[in-house]
């Protein structure tokens, strides 16, 4: 409930600072952009480090995160140690995320309509910016601006401009839920429709997500049961150029002069139009203007995203279900950009003689899921039970994607059909299964030993066929020694020692690499094939080896609860582009190429200082996390550092914290010509050093710790979180 009160339009960054080993980061301040989550560490470094989102039993891709409407959500469940990962095997190799959608209840019809608006500003970065008088006045100071006479001053200072006004804006949030839930002792149904929108504090950037959700379930006969989930789903947003440079508002602010205009302007300091009545941007000495390109180059994207299941429990005896469960992912995605004639970027990038660019591109992937399993529950007495379960799961992705792109259009238009040449485009269509087979005993004694056995066997479409198997398992135990030893005690409700040891694993990122590919090109106006990559059939899967063992405590009538734990994650065969000589024709072929550890503990308390025994009464929670963990290439298949693509000043090397920078070292400031200082390789000062100069700091952008805190109270219906 508290969660789905925080007006964000990710689910994943819903859990931002909700849970020990889960560390939930903002990419950036982008209406509905996607975090980046990881659970207790990095998995992999070319691999998937994505956690494994079910919604309703049904797995959905990264994409549809924001497609999900929190108000639908009944509960989350994150699932870390290796215990309760092993049986989803490789795509759990990073943890899974459980969300349960609502239900209706029996005999109980309700309709609920609840409005939720919200106000959002760029938190204060502490810089006072210059004024144009006092920006003049610097740059003359600093020399890169010659002195000017009294009237060229004037003129310059004449119309002035806050950038920061122009480009950033007070964002606001507005969300409309409405539902209806109810039911009767055969079933019950849940549907519930959103509207939520989203103005980003950069001026152009805005989203917008439209859903419909629908929950059934309908006890056809005493041993027939079905269920139904479906939700639909449009988004759409308007895409900024996230650029380090003056194309971005945020940069921009900061780059962009005060006293230098959004638009020209006349003597009389009206804005100026050209010929077709369209206002006449500045060009400013930035030789860009962002306004301009939020106005004349729009990109805008659009989702259509629908998934369910079907599921059938047959209970033909006592204690004995037998399941089949039908999951559907249907995701489209459409993208349109357009560099107006004449405008700013097009006079960069564009051609003269056929002005404006327009690009048109899209997907569409289509996600089968097929679950059956069978479970039986039996008691040896009134001590001892178990539940064993085993199953198979067949999961089918087709994705196909295609861009288009044409240059030269008349004014005001800008679809394709009127470009004067369709310069550009292709079409592409990939396809990958996963087929598996599993089980899971698990035994309880008087409620508080609790053992679980659980093994699974995954068939990858991304492997060659020698090594297209991969078998995980895991055990894991815990005992409540309040309920035994510590039964006659007054200050413990709970301690519970647990433990859990298994293994999980991962997929290439890329869907063919044990393959050796044929790519296709133009060649002298025909039709060329050459090799596109170099294939290794003996790729193996990567694999993760998890250790953990943990305390949960409760004391004082449970007014003081908590959890201590420490863990273990060893991931080997680490899947990564390898080097090759460029005489092979090609730079790298996916290898396994050595181990990676995380290793941390995780700590969590709450403390209820007031707790009132009525319903609408005072109650107060205090709640902290922390949690440490530290990454390590523990071993390469080399000596020497490797330099991943996508890390620019990271390294990898055995022995050293995953991403390690590798820097020159800066040591301060010439005090005589205000030169900056640094260290050669032989420790020198220097101001012009060179890359071979840099060495490994001991320092990574992973970080060590993280946690968070909680207060939540709540009196009478109200409450602050």
């Amino acid at each position: 409930e508290v969660l789905t009160r925080t007006p964000i339009a990710s689910v994943d960054n819903l859990l931002q600072g909700r849970s020990t080993g889960v560390e939930v980061t903002a990419i950036n301040g982008k209406p509905g952009q996607n975090g980046y989550m990881r659970i207790r560490g990095l998995t992999s470094i070319n691999g998937n480090n994505d956690p494994l989102f079910i919604v309703d039993g049904v797995p959905v891709p990264r994409a549809v995160y924001a497609a999900i409407n929190p108000n639908d959500i009944e509960e989350f469940s994150i699932l870390k140690d290796a215990s309760a990962t092993a049986i989803y095997g490789a795509r759990a190799s990073a943890g899974v995320v459980i969300v349960q959608t609502k239900k209706g209840s029996a005999n109980n019809s309700v309709v609920e309509y609840s409005y939720q608006i919200g106000r959002k500003r760029l938190i204060d970065d502490g810089f006072t910016l210059m004024n144009a008088e006092q920006k003049l006045d610097y740059e003359i100071a600093l020399g890169v601006r010659d002195v000017i006479s009294a009237e060229e001053r004037a003129e310059l200072l004449q119309y002035q401009t806050d950038w920061e006004d122009e480009l950033i804006r007070q964002g606001r949030v507005n969300q409309h839920n409405l539902t209806f839930s109810g039911g009767s002792e055969k079933g019950s149904y849940y549907l519930g429709l959103s509207r939520y929108d989203e103005q980003g504090m950069a001026l152009g950037s805005d989203f917008d997500r439209t859903t419909i959700k629908l929950n059934n379930d309908y006890q056809i006969n005493n041993w027939i049961k079905v269920t139904n989930n479906i939700s639909v789903g449009r988004r759409n947003d308007t895409e900024l150029r996230d650029r380090y440079n003056v194309q971005s508002p945020f940069y921009g602010r900061y780059a962009y002069n005060p006293y230098e205009t959004v638009f020209v302007l006349d003597e009389n300091g009206d804005v100026q139009f050209d010929a077709l009545g369209e206002p006449i941007y500045n060009f400013t000495s930035q030789g860009f203007n962002i306004v301009e390109a939020i106005q004349n180059n729009p990109e805008s994207r659009r989702w259509t995203d629908i998934y369910g299941s079907l599921k059938f429990d047959f209970t033909p005896i006592e204690n004995l279900t037998i399941s089949s469960q039908g999951g559907y992912n249907f995701n489209t995605f459409k993208g349109d950009y357009f560099i107006k004639p004449g405008s700013i970027l097009d006079g960069y990038v564009g051609n003269p003689a056929a002005p404006g660019i327009k690009r048109n591109s899209g997907s569409e992937r289509d996600r089968y899921i097929w679950t059956n399993t069978a479970q039986y529950e039996f008691d040896l007495d009134e001590s001892n039970s178990f539940t064993a379960l085993v199953g198979t799961e067949f999961v089918k992705n087709v994705f196909e994607d295609y861009s288009v792109e044409g240059i030269g259009f008349p004014v005001g238009l800008s679809v394709l059909d009127v470009a004067a040449e369709v310069n550009d485009g292709f079409t592409r269509k990939t396809e990958f299964a996963l087929d598996s087979y599993f089980g899971r005993v698990n035994y309880s004694r008087d409620n508080n030993l609790n053992v679980s056995l659980s093994l699974r066997r995954d068939g990858s479409s991304r492997f060659g066929a020698d090594f297209r198997h991969g078998t995980f398992w895991a055990i894991g135990a815990g005992y409540d020694f309040s309920k035994t030893l510590l039964a006659n005690n007054d200050l413990f409700d709970q301690l519970k020692l647990r433990a859990s040891y298994g293994t999980t694993g991962n997929e290439p990122a890329n869907l063919y690499d044990p393959l050796g590919v044929i790519d296709f090109s133009s060649y002298a106006d025909q039709t060329a094939a050459f090799q596109g990559n170099v294939a290794n059939p003996l790729l193996q899967w990567e694999s993760q080896k998890s250790l953990s063992f943990g305390i949960d405590f409760g004391i004082l009538n449970n007014r003081v609860t908590g959890s201590l734990e420490y863990f273990n994650k060893l991931t080997q065969d680490l899947l990564f582009p390898d080097q090759l000589s460029r005489t092979t024709g090609f730079s790298t072929i996916t290898s396994n190429i050595g181990d990676m550890s995380n290793k941390g503990v995780e700590f969590e308390a709450y403390y209820s200082p007031v707790r009132s025994q009525k319903a609408d009464g005072l109650n107060i929670e205090l709640g902290i996390r922390y949690s440490n963990v530290k990454t390590v290439m523990e071993k390469l298949n080399t000596d020497e550092q490797i330099d991943p693509v996508n890390a620019f000043i990271s390294v990898l090397k055995e022995g050293e914290a995953a991403y390690t920078y590798e820097l020159v070292d800066y040591v301060g400031v010439d005090s005589e010509t205000g030169d900056l200082l640094y260290l050669d390789a032989e420790g020198n000062e220097t101001t012009s050093p060179l890359q071979s100069d840099a060495r490994l700091q001991g320092k990574s952008p992973l970080p060590t710790f993280f946690g968070g805190f909680d207060v939540n109270v709540d009196y009478k219906g109200f409450a602050l979180n």
